[in-house]
């Protein structure tokens, strides 16, 4: 399965042992192809990196100096939970430019992969919605987080209820995401992924334009490219 992930500069696809990025940084548009290894996955987070506003890096670094400086002791330092909160939260906080990218990328997942011939046009009249978006994730655990602690808040005092049930939540959620991926329906499924449908709508994305489907459809068929050149 090919899965996307998108960024304020572009769009990256990854799947058979491939990584493809497309994104535009100072105006230019540009592209890259990697074998998927640990060396691509720093390559892709410095592309992305580069292409956040110098306010967001300066939040994301000063967020990491924080958590290590407060880990050993250096500097005051937020809870961890809180830090894990902050994560899962920028995933209802992407920047303007993310959301079009994000759109882009759901709308080329959605050709499934006849993207062949296929015009900007078309691909910009498909859904923005995507039943494997990590919405999913961050909704599982933010509803496992709110549950737990109106579960144990008549039981725990709030300082303990609170970095209690997001630790528990986080090992729940990695426990019930194959439960979400999965096709095999069931009342309480239907009822998450109805609200993760809006959320992507209205909120984790934004209506793409022609240079945010053109960017992610040349990384979707740049990875293509390279899975049909291996299999000869």
């Amino acid at each position: 399965m090919v899965r996307g992930l998108s960024f304020p500069g572009g769009v990256m696809f990854a799947g058979r042992g491939w990584l493809s990025c497309a994104y535009y940084k100072k105006g230019k548009r540009s592209t890259w192809l990697r074998p998927l290894n640990t060396k691509a996955y720093l390559y892709a987070l410095w592309t992305a990196a580069g292409t956040f506003s110098i306010l967001w890096r300066i939040g994301f670094f000063g967020m990491i100096v924080f958590l290590t400086g407060g880990v050993f002791g250096i500097v005051p330092s937020l809870p961890l939970y809180m830090y894990l909160w902050l994560i899962v939260g920028f995933h209802f906080w992407f920047p303007k430019e993310m959301k079009k990218f994000h759109a882009a990328e759901h709308q080329v997942l959605a050709l499934k992969g006849k993207t062949t011939g296929v015009p900007v046009e078309k691909v910009l009249q498909n859904t923005v919605v995507n039943r494997h978006c990590s919405t999913n994730t961050a909704l599982l655990y933010v509803v496992l987080t709110i549950f737990l602690v109106l579960l144990g808040a008549p039981f725990l005092s709030f300082e303990t209820v609170l970095p209690a049930a997001s630790y528990v939540a986080l090992a729940g959620t990695v426990i019930l995401h194959p439960w979400i991926n999965k096709k095999t329906p069931s009342f309480l499924k239907r009822k998450l992924l109805l609200i993760s449908a809006w959320i992507q709508r209205n909120n984790t994305t934004s209506t793409p334009e022609k240079k945010h489907a053109e960017t992610a459809l040349k990384a979707y068929r740049q990875l293509q490219q390279a899975i049909k050149e291996k299999a000869f």
